[in-house]
């Protein structure tokens, strides 16, 4: 069975979908516009861009080039610099140490020459005070015999003499 369709359905069927293709295709159109003019002012912005960028890379990469070496040069002498510096501090430090241990050396030997030289002092301190003293006592007491003698012989007593000279009598 066949039904039979009008023909001018096929017709409006058609136009609509003439209508919609040539809607589709301003839509398109308006679109490709759109990226275009976008496209053109993305483009501009670009070559201003690179206009005022341009110079300043390049300054720039010269300037990188340019300090490239003598960073390299500079961080080296800085590391060298600081080993050297380090050994010299160790240097200044064992100087310093030894130093310190020969002051101290030499303290101990002064210590030792004081202290014998005071000892040396004070047994010839003694030597001498028992030099003279001994024999002045043998002296003394040898005067103290002879005034007693003398006051015996004068018939004094004794005694006073002795309790006189204290202990100084032999």
């Amino acid at each position: 069975m066949q039904t039979h369709v009008p023909e001018i359905v096929y017709i409006l069927f058609t136009v609509v979908t003439a209508i919609g293709v040539l809607l589709q295709a301003l839509v398109l159109l308006g679109i490709f516009l759109s990226v275009r003019k976008s496209f053109h002012k993305m483009q501009q912005f670009a070559e201003r861009t690179e206009e005022k960028l341009g110079p300043i890379l390049s300054s720039t990469q010269h300037l990188v080039e340019d300090l490239s070496p003598k960073l390299r040069v500079t961080a080296d002498n800085l590391l060298e610099a600081s080993h050297l510096l380090r050994h010299q501090a160790n240097h200044a430090s064992e100087t310093v140490d030894e130093i310190l241990n020969l002051t101290q050396a030499q303290a101990e030997r002064m210590n030792e020459m004081m202290t014998g030289t005071l000892n040396t002092v004070v047994d010839a301190s003694a030597a001498v005070q028992s030099a003279v003293s001994t024999p002045l006592r043998h002296v003394a007491g040898a005067v103290n015999g002879l005034k007693a003698f003398f006051d015996v012989m004068r018939k004094k007593q004794p005694e006073a003499h002795a309790a006189a000279d204290g202990d100084h009598f032999v």
